[in-house]
């Protein structure tokens, strides 16, 4: 299975060495959260859903299973283009409410909406955490997080609420 993701230890690596570093960290950001939802919540239509979608995973460094893509901004807050997470989450939302439109599974989507609401809350806690790891002056923590959790309302505010 390692080979459907990457460890968290090769993340910088990875980037760097694709094309367009900001699109590449902002797909894999919200592919895997995409994916984790769909594991975690959807068991019984996961393997339907992995069959279409083959977004990667990102593996905890110390092993135990997948790190939150959150964990991408605070290791990785100077590359987020925010405006590139917007519009490839715009694209990848499109995708999967079709696919769940596709396998008549509508009701399933409204479940998947709910849960992706309260992923995205998270994250925006797991940012705020994040501020505690980084090496950067308390003032240019505020700053990065401040523009995370008002670029993650406006995520929720108008994909979720479509």
């Amino acid at each position: 299975q390692w080979d459907e993701g990457i460890c968290q230890c090769m993340t910088n690596w990875f980037f760097e060495d694709s094309e367009n570093p900001p699109e590449m960290l902002s797909f894999f950001m919200m592919g895997s959260l995409i994916d984790q939802i769909m594991y975690t919540y959807f068991q019984e239509i996961y393997t339907d859903f992995r069959i279409v979608f083959k977004y990667p995973k990102l593996w905890n460094h110390g092993g135990g299973g997948c790190a939150h893509p959150s964990w991408f901004f605070y290791r990785n807050n100077e590359v987020v283009d925010w405006e590139s997470v917007r519009t490839v989450f715009k694209t990848l939302i499109k995708d999967t409410r079709n696919w769940f439109v596709e396998d008549d599974k509508n009701r399933d989507f409204k479940k998947f909406e709910k849960w992706l609401g309260d992923e995205l809350k998270a994250f925006k806690r797991n940012i705020a955490i994040g501020e505690y790891y980084s090496s950067k002056s308390i003032h240019d923590q505020q700053l990065a997080i401040g523009e995370a959790k008002k670029n993650l309302n406006e995520l929720l505010a108008k994909e979720i609420s479509r």
